[in-house]
């Protein structure tokens, strides 16, 4: 993969074949981390969206700075807080997501599972077996907290992410305690993760623009 980003199809690219127009990707970062403090996997997270944010357009959700509820059984839809039928549009809109994910004893930390919950609701009651997240490419990050626990959630992410309709983009990005120091080919391992993104964002874009006419 040479790292290249170019579209083809409606529209007018930009030098390097860059999407500027109305079909312009959109892809949506979710740092997990709960955290006011300094947080790694919120670090990693701004890094990789300045990264890409000249290719495509780029959101950043920080569930730490986005007060919400506790999930308790609704339908996003039939949700008394506002802010959750905000957060679904944000989701259906995206054509690829990144998931920051910080993991505490080889689990997906609680704040990203209760982001999930709030956004598709309870299975039993959906209509249908689809979700905001249904057929969108999802990137995956994962820091532990400790040496073992991004190794260990990355088997209940994978599976929680097929759950939801969705599909994991590119090889996941497993960071094991940034505290004992960072791997050397980080910067670059971080960088594959989020341009195989927003790669798989503009063939979305660009086949959601054929189906649409």
């Amino acid at each position: 993969m040479d790292g290249s980003i170019t579209g083809n199809g409606r529209g007018t690219t930009a030098a390097g074949g860059i999407l500027t127009t109305a079909m312009t990707p959109t892809v949506l970062c979710v740092s997990g981390s709960a955290k006011m403090a300094t947080s790694a996997s919120r670090s990693l997270v701004d890094a990789g969206a300045a990264l890409i944010r000249p290719h495509v357009s780029v959101t950043v959700l920080d569930l730490a700075t986005q007060p919400l509820p506790h999930y308790a059984g609704y339908l996003p839809q039939d949700h008394p807080d506002e802010s959750v039928r905000e957060l679904k549009g944000l989701v259906e809109q995206a054509d690829a997501l990144v998931l920051g994910i910080p993991c505490y004893w080889g689990m997906p930390a609680g704040t990203l599972i209760n982001f999930i919950d709030l956004v598709c609701g309870p299975t039993y009651d959906l209509e249908r077996p689809d979700t905001a997240f249904t057929g969108t490419g999802i990137g995956v990050l994962l820091v532990g907290a400790d040496d073992t626990s991004a190794e260990q959630a990355i088997g209940p992410v994978t599976t929680m992410v097929k759950a939801l309709g969705a599909s994991v983009v590119g090889e996941p990005l497993l960071v094991a305690n940034p505290r004992g120091g960072l791997k050397p080919n980080l910067t670059q391992e971080l960088n594959r993760l989020f341009l195989t993104v927003a790669q798989h964002a503009v063939r979305a874009r660009i086949a959601r623009s054929r189906d649409d006419h």
